[in-house]
């Protein structure tokens, strides 16, 4: 009988969904981890009061919504000294890729425009700025035109073609060629 089962798991899609499953959950495992390591290795230590907490978590909140992001950060945070909360960590390191990415595709409307970073939010003053450039660049029109986009195009200049020259590698002579024209050398 546990061979018919084992036969049926490897021969049906259900059993090879099943299969594929199990191989993939210990990368997924992996991913997790790694995200983890990320969060941690970024997460800023310092104080900060409930209400610039909870101001984070309302423009994350917001940011999602706009992106279609199903999470969701509840803004109910209290005055906090030491590590930030990781789900705050984590929603701002993911505004901070996109924010990084809009820069890259429009660097003359986002000119003037300091991002932060996100293990330097230290204090009340430092996430207060990073929530109001979120708030700044999210509300703008070109982003909005940016996110609407199927695919956001990176505006790269094009480097001027160079026209190579073309180069004449003179090979080194043989060693018996050397040799011969050294014979005639010496009886002239």
């Amino acid at each position: 009988m546990a061979i018919e089962i084992e036969e049926m798991i490897e021969t049906t899609p259900e059993g090879r969904a099943i299969e594929g499953a199990d191989q993939a959950l210990p990368m997924i495992e992996d991913n997790a981890a790694f995200v983890e390591e990320g969060v941690a290795a970024t997460t800023p230590e310092g104080k900060w009061s409930g209400k610039r907490l909870n101001a984070a978590a309302n423009i994350i909140n917001k940011f999602a919504g706009l992106v279609g992001a199903e999470i969701a950060v509840e803004p109910n945070f209290e005055d906090t000294k030491g590590p930030m909360p990781a789900e705050l960590v984590r929603g701002l390191l993911g505004i901070s890729s996109a924010l990084d990415a809009y820069v890259v595709s429009y660097p003359e409307e986002a000119a003037g425009i300091e991002l932060y970073d996100v293990p330097s939010l230290v204090s009340d003053r430092d996430l207060a700025m990073a929530t109001a450039t979120i708030e700044t660049i999210i509300s703008s029109k070109e982003f909005q035109r940016w996110m609407r986009e199927d695919e956001p195009v990176v505006s790269v200049e094009e480097e001027p073609v160079i026209p190579e020259e073309e180069i004449i590698v003179e090979e080194p002579p043989a060693e018996a060629d050397v040799e011969e024209e050294l014979d005639i050398l010496s009886m002239l």
